[in-house]
């Protein structure tokens, strides 16, 4: 289902049984790109530093660590250092952890 134009979001609707038990599951699919979005927003959603929200950023848009640190000009050292604070800042063990948590989030409603 179009839920708008521009930017462009769709909802989608599937029936899943994850324990046994049947659900109807919605998923909201859009065309943004996080790097679009006001880092104000992703730093208040997950209290994370201004710098953190820039990686989490270029991650959930796809980036690898390596791209994402040529994206923002930092060492790829520097982007681990910061990545390691992400993960512990956002409860998550790694770059999909980070993913989900922001495309599963608020962030996009504005």
């Amino acid at each position: 289902m179009l839920l708008s134009r521009t930017p462009r979001v769709e909802l989608m609707l599937g029936r899943e049984a994850p324990a046994g038990e049947p659900l109807l599951v919605g998923r909201v699919r859009h065309a943004l790109s996080a790097r679009a979005l006001p880092l104000a927003r992703i730093r208040t959603a997950f209290g994370l530093s201004r710098s953190e929200a820039r990686l989490a950023a270029c991650l959930c848009d796809g980036l690898s660590l390596s791209e994402a640190a040529q994206e923002l000009g930092w060492t790829l050292e520097t982007a681990r250092s910061c990545s390691k604070q992400l993960f512990a800042r956002m409860v998550v063990s790694g770059q999909p952890g980070v993913v989900r948590r922001i495309l599963g989030s608020a962030v996009w409603l504005g």
